[in-house]
């Protein structure tokens, strides 16, 4: 069982670095930024998404830890997007299982208590977004119930 432990100031620190980078390296990998300027695109989209850090309202950013071990294992955050009518849905912008813990069932225990939390919150809807080149991540976000919404194409012309 896994335990949704809020990230303390220090770890929000050092998961936001790694992130920044990892996300600009995504894009750079799926083709939709150049390398130049993939970091600071990286830091302005953070940036945008959480101006005030870990008290950015309506954003859940979470250590996900192993309850017997109280190991970390991996991080999830989600915010909750609110829209007319007092609707709204929740959305994944990250999630990750350390490498070391994948293929265990964390990434499905994780993926079923944020379920149960954004329920609780009122929301009836999680949507993600998933780069194309992450196999991985769309076959578990697939076996544990999501399904494809939009699919965005490339072609880069010589």
């Amino acid at each position: 069982m896994l335990n949704f432990v809020p990230m303390s100031e220090g770890e929000y620190e050092s998961w936001k670095a790694a992130s920044i980078a990892g996300y600009a390296g995504e894009n750079i990998t799926s083709g939709r930024w150049s390398g130049e300027d993939a970091h600071l695109k990286s830091e302005q989209e953070f940036s945008k998404l959480l101006p005030y850090g870990l008290s950015t309202p309506d954003n859940y950013i979470y250590s996900l830890v192993e309850q017997q071990t109280s190991e970390p294992v991996g991080m999830i955050w989600f915010a909750l997007v609110r829209e007319d009518a007092g609707r709204g849905h929740a959305f994944l912008y990250d999630f990750r299982i350390d490498e070391e813990h994948r293929r265990k069932g964390y990434g499905t225990q994780a993926l079923s208590q944020l379920e149960d939390r954004v329920r609780a919150m009122g929301m009836k809807t999680i949507s993600l977004h998933v780069f194309a080149h992450n196999g991985a991540a769309r076959d578990l976000y697939v076996k544990v119930g999501y399904k494809e919404t939009n699919i965005i194409m490339s072609k880069e012309l010589a």
